[in-house]
Protein backbone atom coordinates (compact mmCIF):
# COMPACT_ATOMS: atom_id res chain seq x y z
CA UNK A 1 0.00 0.00 0.00
CA UNK A 2 2.86 2.58 1.09
CA UNK A 3 4.33 1.38 -2.25
CA UNK A 4 1.49 2.43 -4.58
CA UNK A 5 0.84 5.41 -2.51
CA UNK A 6 4.32 6.43 -3.06
CA UNK A 7 4.69 6.02 -6.54
CA UNK A 8 1.00 7.92 -7.47
CA UNK A 9 2.97 10.70 -5.84
CA UNK A 10 5.66 10.77 -7.70
CA UNK A 11 3.37 10.80 -10.97
CA UNK A 12 1.66 13.74 -9.68
CA UNK A 13 2.45 16.61 -11.85
CA UNK A 14 3.69 19.54 -9.94
CA UNK A 15 0.69 21.87 -12.09
CA UNK A 16 -1.98 19.47 -10.86
CA UNK A 17 -0.78 19.89 -7.34
CA UNK A 18 -2.59 22.56 -5.16
CA UNK A 19 -0.43 21.43 -2.30
CA UNK A 20 3.09 23.06 -3.15
CA UNK A 21 1.95 26.97 -4.02
CA UNK A 22 4.87 29.33 -2.92
CA UNK A 23 2.36 31.44 -1.45
CA UNK A 24 -0.80 30.12 0.49
CA UNK A 25 -3.82 30.97 -1.02
CA UNK A 26 -5.16 33.28 1.70
CA UNK A 27 -1.85 35.49 1.08
CA UNK A 28 -2.44 35.47 -2.93
CA UNK A 29 -6.07 35.93 -2.12
CA UNK A 30 -5.07 39.01 0.26
CA UNK A 31 -2.71 40.37 -2.33
CA UNK A 32 -5.60 40.82 -4.92
CA UNK A 33 -7.93 42.38 -3.00
CA UNK A 34 -4.88 45.49 -2.51
CA UNK A 35 -4.15 45.49 -6.24
CA UNK A 36 -5.51 44.71 -9.63
CA UNK A 37 -5.33 41.08 -11.11
CA UNK A 38 -2.65 42.30 -13.33
CA UNK A 39 -0.06 44.16 -11.00
CA UNK A 40 -0.24 41.25 -8.61
CA UNK A 41 0.81 39.07 -11.32
CA UNK A 42 3.84 41.46 -12.23
CA UNK A 43 4.71 41.55 -8.82
CA UNK A 44 4.91 37.59 -8.51
CA UNK A 45 6.25 36.77 -11.91
CA UNK A 46 9.68 36.56 -10.85
CA UNK A 47 9.32 34.82 -7.27
CA UNK A 48 6.90 32.45 -9.07
CA UNK A 49 8.74 31.69 -12.10
CA UNK A 50 11.90 30.87 -9.94
CA UNK A 51 9.71 28.88 -7.20
CA UNK A 52 8.71 26.26 -10.10
CA UNK A 53 12.37 26.73 -11.78
CA UNK A 54 14.85 23.16 -10.13
CA UNK A 55 17.86 25.44 -12.11
CA UNK A 56 16.88 28.80 -10.68
CA UNK A 57 16.03 27.61 -7.16
CA UNK A 58 19.42 25.24 -7.20
CA UNK A 59 21.45 28.26 -7.90
CA UNK A 60 20.22 30.56 -5.58
CA UNK A 61 20.36 27.64 -2.97
CA UNK A 62 24.19 27.34 -3.50
CA UNK A 63 24.87 31.33 -3.32
CA UNK A 64 23.25 30.65 0.19
CA UNK A 65 25.05 27.53 1.52
CA UNK A 66 28.26 29.37 0.61
CA UNK A 67 27.93 32.32 2.88
CA UNK A 68 26.70 29.75 5.01
CA UNK A 69 29.72 27.72 5.60
CA UNK A 70 31.83 31.15 5.78
CA UNK A 71 29.65 31.95 8.98
CA UNK A 72 29.94 28.37 10.23
CA UNK A 73 33.75 28.89 9.79
CA UNK A 74 33.57 32.02 12.24
CA UNK A 75 31.02 30.36 14.37
CA UNK A 76 34.08 27.55 14.50
CA UNK A 77 36.14 30.15 16.14
CA UNK A 78 34.60 31.84 19.06
CA UNK A 79 34.32 28.96 21.07
CA UNK A 80 30.67 27.67 20.29
CA UNK A 81 30.46 23.89 19.41
CA UNK A 82 29.17 22.37 15.89
CA UNK A 83 26.27 20.74 18.25
CA UNK A 84 25.20 23.80 19.54
CA UNK A 85 25.28 25.81 16.13
CA UNK A 86 23.00 22.80 14.23
CA UNK A 87 20.96 23.02 17.44
CA UNK A 88 20.32 26.97 16.94
CA UNK A 89 20.46 26.84 13.36
CA UNK A 90 17.32 23.89 13.73
CA UNK A 91 15.35 25.48 16.31
CA UNK A 92 15.24 28.80 14.66
CA UNK A 93 14.28 26.97 11.33
CA UNK A 94 11.40 24.96 13.10
CA UNK A 95 10.14 28.21 14.45
CA UNK A 96 10.18 30.08 11.11
CA UNK A 97 8.75 27.30 9.40
CA UNK A 98 6.02 26.80 12.01
CA UNK A 99 5.18 30.90 11.54
CA UNK A 100 5.58 30.63 7.84
CA UNK A 101 3.31 27.77 7.43
CA UNK A 102 0.14 28.92 9.53
CA UNK A 103 0.35 32.51 7.99
CA UNK A 104 -0.07 30.65 4.08
CA UNK A 105 -2.63 28.05 5.79
CA UNK A 106 0.00 25.21 4.39
CA UNK A 107 -1.86 22.22 5.74
CA UNK A 108 -1.21 19.43 7.16
CA UNK A 109 1.90 20.50 9.29
CA UNK A 110 4.10 17.75 8.65
CA UNK A 111 2.71 17.23 5.36
CA UNK A 112 0.55 14.33 4.02
CA UNK A 113 -0.10 11.72 6.88
CA UNK A 114 0.33 8.57 4.31
CA UNK A 115 3.68 10.06 3.31
CA UNK A 116 4.74 9.92 6.94
CA UNK A 117 7.48 6.98 7.52
CA UNK A 118 8.97 8.23 4.31
CA UNK A 119 9.21 12.06 5.26
CA UNK A 120 10.29 10.69 8.91
CA UNK A 121 13.14 8.58 7.65
CA UNK A 122 14.45 11.32 5.22
CA UNK A 123 14.06 14.15 8.60
CA UNK A 124 16.66 11.53 10.62
CA UNK A 125 18.89 10.85 7.97
CA UNK A 126 19.44 14.81 6.75
CA UNK A 127 19.96 15.70 10.25
CA UNK A 128 22.48 13.14 10.87
CA UNK A 129 23.93 14.21 7.83
CA UNK A 130 23.87 17.90 8.78
CA UNK A 131 25.66 17.54 12.09
CA UNK A 132 28.66 15.45 10.34
CA UNK A 133 28.32 17.94 7.13
CA UNK A 134 28.83 21.13 10.22
CA UNK A 135 31.88 19.31 11.80
CA UNK A 136 33.61 18.72 8.20
CA UNK A 137 33.19 22.74 8.22
CA UNK A 138 34.85 23.02 11.50
CA UNK A 139 37.86 20.87 10.80
CA UNK A 140 38.80 22.00 7.51
CA UNK A 141 39.11 24.44 4.67
CA UNK A 142 35.72 25.96 4.16
CA UNK A 143 36.35 25.22 0.25
CA UNK A 144 38.08 21.94 1.12
CA UNK A 145 34.98 20.88 3.16
CA UNK A 146 32.65 22.46 0.57
CA UNK A 147 34.50 20.47 -2.71
CA UNK A 148 34.05 16.86 -0.26
CA UNK A 149 30.62 17.32 -0.38
CA UNK A 150 30.12 17.22 -3.80
CA UNK A 151 30.98 13.74 -3.17
CA UNK A 152 26.93 13.82 -2.29
CA UNK A 153 26.28 13.44 -5.86
CA UNK A 154 28.16 9.83 -5.95
CA UNK A 155 25.63 8.56 -3.01
CA UNK A 156 22.77 10.23 -4.33
CA UNK A 157 23.51 8.29 -7.33
CA UNK A 158 24.68 5.11 -5.04
CA UNK A 159 21.05 5.08 -3.28
CA UNK A 160 18.57 5.91 -6.59
CA UNK A 161 20.06 2.63 -8.15
CA UNK A 162 20.64 0.32 -4.95
CA UNK A 163 16.81 1.00 -4.58
CA UNK A 164 15.71 0.72 -7.97
CA UNK A 165 14.41 4.32 -7.95
CA UNK A 166 16.95 5.01 -11.53
CA UNK A 167 18.69 2.82 -13.52
CA UNK A 168 22.58 3.15 -13.54
CA UNK A 169 25.08 3.19 -16.08
CA UNK A 170 28.90 2.36 -17.35
CA UNK A 171 29.18 6.04 -18.00
CA UNK A 172 27.85 7.27 -14.68
CA UNK A 173 30.24 4.67 -12.96
CA UNK A 174 33.16 5.84 -14.53
CA UNK A 175 32.07 9.05 -13.81
CA UNK A 176 31.69 8.10 -10.04
CA UNK A 177 34.91 6.39 -10.08
CA UNK A 178 36.49 10.35 -11.52
CA UNK A 179 34.59 11.90 -8.84
CA UNK A 180 36.39 9.66 -5.88
CA UNK A 181 39.48 10.22 -7.52
CA UNK A 182 38.83 14.02 -7.30
CA UNK A 183 37.99 13.83 -3.89
CA UNK A 184 41.58 12.02 -3.30
CA UNK A 185 43.11 15.55 -4.84
CA UNK A 186 41.07 17.31 -2.40
CA UNK A 187 41.64 15.78 0.60
CA UNK A 188 45.66 15.46 -0.50
CA UNK A 189 46.75 12.86 2.13
CA UNK A 190 50.16 12.06 2.40
CA UNK A 191 51.24 9.69 -0.12
CA UNK A 192 50.08 12.72 -2.43
CA UNK A 193 53.76 15.05 -2.66
CA UNK A 194 54.23 14.58 1.02
CA UNK A 195 50.46 15.81 1.59
CA UNK A 196 48.95 18.99 2.83
CA UNK A 197 50.87 21.18 5.26
CA UNK A 198 47.66 20.71 7.71
CA UNK A 199 47.71 17.17 7.34
CA UNK A 200 47.02 15.41 10.90
CA UNK A 201 44.15 14.27 13.16
CA UNK A 202 41.60 17.22 12.70
CA UNK A 203 42.05 16.50 8.90
CA UNK A 204 41.89 13.16 9.03
CA UNK A 205 39.01 13.41 11.15
CA UNK A 206 37.43 16.16 8.96
CA UNK A 207 37.56 13.92 6.16
CA UNK A 208 36.62 11.24 7.61
CA UNK A 209 33.34 13.04 8.79
CA UNK A 210 32.90 15.05 5.44
CA UNK A 211 32.05 11.44 3.58
CA UNK A 212 30.03 10.07 6.16
CA UNK A 213 27.89 13.82 6.14
CA UNK A 214 28.20 13.18 2.00
CA UNK A 215 26.63 9.86 2.74
CA UNK A 216 23.50 10.47 4.56
CA UNK A 217 23.18 14.06 2.13
CA UNK A 218 23.04 11.59 -0.41
CA UNK A 219 20.66 9.54 1.06
CA UNK A 220 18.18 12.39 2.03
CA UNK A 221 18.28 13.93 -0.99
CA UNK A 222 17.42 10.58 -2.93
CA UNK A 223 14.48 10.09 -0.53
CA UNK A 224 13.34 14.22 -1.77
CA UNK A 225 13.68 13.38 -4.80
CA UNK A 226 11.90 10.16 -4.38
CA UNK A 227 8.79 11.72 -2.51
CA UNK A 228 8.38 14.00 -5.19
CA UNK A 229 6.22 16.46 -5.46
CA UNK A 230 3.04 16.35 -3.69
CA UNK A 231 4.32 17.56 0.19
CA UNK A 232 4.88 20.54 0.35
CA UNK A 233 8.60 21.51 0.78
CA UNK A 234 8.01 23.44 3.76
CA UNK A 235 6.26 20.20 5.38
CA UNK A 236 9.13 18.23 4.27
CA UNK A 237 11.48 21.43 5.96
CA UNK A 238 9.74 20.55 9.61
CA UNK A 239 10.48 16.83 9.05
CA UNK A 240 14.26 18.49 8.63
CA UNK A 241 14.51 20.77 11.68
CA UNK A 242 12.29 18.95 14.46
CA UNK A 243 14.46 15.44 14.34
CA UNK A 244 17.74 18.07 14.17
CA UNK A 245 16.98 19.77 17.15
CA UNK A 246 16.48 16.50 19.53
CA UNK A 247 19.52 15.21 17.59
CA UNK A 248 21.68 18.20 18.57
CA UNK A 249 20.20 18.54 21.61
CA UNK A 250 21.45 15.29 23.28
CA UNK A 251 25.23 15.97 22.80
CA UNK A 252 24.38 19.50 23.95
CA UNK A 253 22.78 18.87 27.19
CA UNK A 254 25.44 16.63 27.99
CA UNK A 255 28.24 19.35 27.54
CA UNK A 256 29.87 17.34 24.30
CA UNK A 257 32.44 18.16 23.84
CA UNK A 258 32.55 21.38 25.32
CA UNK A 259 29.85 23.49 27.14
CA UNK A 260 26.95 25.34 25.61
CA UNK A 261 27.42 28.81 26.15
CA UNK A 262 24.08 30.44 27.51
CA UNK A 263 25.05 34.10 27.48
CA UNK A 264 26.50 35.26 23.48
CA UNK A 265 28.37 37.84 23.18
CA UNK A 266 27.20 40.01 20.29
CA UNK A 267 29.73 38.71 17.81
CA UNK A 268 28.70 35.09 18.59
CA UNK A 269 24.97 36.43 18.55
CA UNK A 270 25.22 37.88 15.27
CA UNK A 271 26.77 34.96 13.61
CA UNK A 272 24.57 32.37 14.94
CA UNK A 273 21.44 34.86 13.86
CA UNK A 274 22.76 34.60 10.70
CA UNK A 275 24.21 31.28 10.02
CA UNK A 276 20.34 29.89 11.14
CA UNK A 277 18.20 32.54 9.01
CA UNK A 278 20.21 31.42 5.71
CA UNK A 279 19.96 28.27 6.96
CA UNK A 280 16.46 28.33 7.31
CA UNK A 281 15.83 29.83 3.84
CA UNK A 282 19.01 27.48 1.85
CA UNK A 283 16.81 24.47 3.28
CA UNK A 284 13.41 25.09 1.93
CA UNK A 285 15.14 26.16 -1.16
CA UNK A 286 17.32 22.97 -1.62
CA UNK A 287 14.30 20.98 -0.71
CA UNK A 288 12.47 22.58 -3.47
CA UNK A 289 15.21 22.09 -5.89
CA UNK A 290 15.51 18.45 -5.51
CA UNK A 291 11.28 18.38 -6.08
CA UNK A 292 11.86 19.89 -9.35
CA UNK A 293 15.25 18.41 -10.39
CA UNK A 294 16.57 14.33 -11.08
CA UNK A 295 18.60 13.71 -8.15
CA UNK A 296 21.88 13.75 -10.49
CA UNK A 297 20.99 16.55 -12.25
CA UNK A 298 20.39 18.67 -9.15
CA UNK A 299 23.41 17.13 -7.52
CA UNK A 300 25.74 18.05 -10.46
CA UNK A 301 24.59 21.49 -10.35
CA UNK A 302 25.85 21.76 -6.89
CA UNK A 303 29.36 21.95 -8.44
CA UNK A 304 29.45 25.37 -9.05
CA UNK A 305 28.96 25.95 -5.35
CA UNK A 306 32.51 25.21 -4.74
CA UNK A 307 34.24 28.01 -7.02
CA UNK A 308 31.63 30.51 -4.19
CA UNK A 309 33.03 28.97 -1.25
CA UNK A 310 36.06 29.01 -2.37
CA UNK A 311 35.83 32.38 -3.19
CA UNK A 312 34.20 33.80 -0.58
CA UNK A 313 37.08 31.69 2.10
CA UNK A 314 39.73 33.73 0.02
CA UNK A 315 38.36 37.06 0.30
CA UNK A 316 36.70 36.27 3.66
CA UNK A 317 38.80 34.36 5.77
CA UNK A 318 41.89 34.65 3.92
CA UNK A 319 42.34 30.45 3.42
CA UNK A 320 44.79 29.47 0.22
CA UNK A 321 43.59 27.53 -2.25
CA UNK A 322 45.76 24.97 -3.06
CA UNK A 323 46.85 23.49 -6.48
CA UNK A 324 45.38 20.03 -5.53
CA UNK A 325 42.34 21.27 -4.14
CA UNK A 326 41.81 23.32 -7.42
CA UNK A 327 42.66 20.60 -9.69
CA UNK A 328 40.81 17.91 -7.58
CA UNK A 329 37.40 20.35 -7.55
CA UNK A 330 37.53 20.05 -11.57
CA UNK A 331 38.22 16.56 -11.60
CA UNK A 332 35.05 16.05 -9.73
CA UNK A 333 32.95 18.51 -11.68
CA UNK A 334 34.43 16.49 -14.61
CA UNK A 335 33.19 13.46 -13.01
CA UNK A 336 29.77 14.88 -12.49
CA UNK A 337 29.36 15.80 -15.64
CA UNK A 338 29.69 12.28 -16.93
CA UNK A 339 27.41 10.97 -14.49
CA UNK A 340 24.64 13.80 -15.33
CA UNK A 341 25.66 12.74 -18.97
CA UNK A 342 24.96 8.48 -18.24
CA UNK A 343 21.60 9.23 -16.86
CA UNK A 344 21.04 11.43 -19.63
CA UNK A 345 21.61 8.67 -22.05
CA UNK A 346 19.66 6.06 -19.85
CA UNK A 347 16.27 7.95 -19.68
CA UNK A 348 16.48 8.61 -23.66
CA UNK A 349 16.99 5.43 -24.17
CA UNK A 350 13.92 4.39 -21.55
CA UNK A 351 11.70 7.00 -23.48
CA UNK A 352 12.59 5.99 -27.23
CA UNK A 353 11.75 2.22 -25.81
CA UNK A 354 7.93 3.40 -24.37
CA UNK A 355 7.73 5.19 -27.85
CA UNK A 356 8.36 1.75 -29.76
CA UNK A 357 6.32 -0.03 -27.56
CA UNK A 358 3.37 2.46 -27.76
CA UNK A 359 3.42 3.86 -31.50
CA UNK A 360 -0.31 4.81 -31.14
CA UNK A 361 0.57 7.55 -28.17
Amino acid sequence: MAERDLHAAQEQRLDDDVSVPLLGQSADAGGKNRFSEKAWACLTFLPRASWNNGVICMNITIVIYSFIWVLTKEISKVNISVFQAVFCRSLFGLIATTIFCKLTKITPLYGNPKMMGWLFLRGVVGAIGMVFVYSAVFLLPVGDASALQLLTSIFVVFFAWVFGWEKGSVLAAIGAVICVCGGVLVSNPPFLHKGHKSWGSDRMMGIGVSLIGSLFAGLAYSLINRIGKSVNPMSMTMWFHTPSVFISAIPLLASFPIPPVIFLSLKQGLLLFGMAFLGFIGQFMLTRSYQLCNATTGAALQTVSVVYSYLLAYLILSEKITYFAAGGTAVIGVGLVLVAEGKRRVKAAEASRKDLENPED
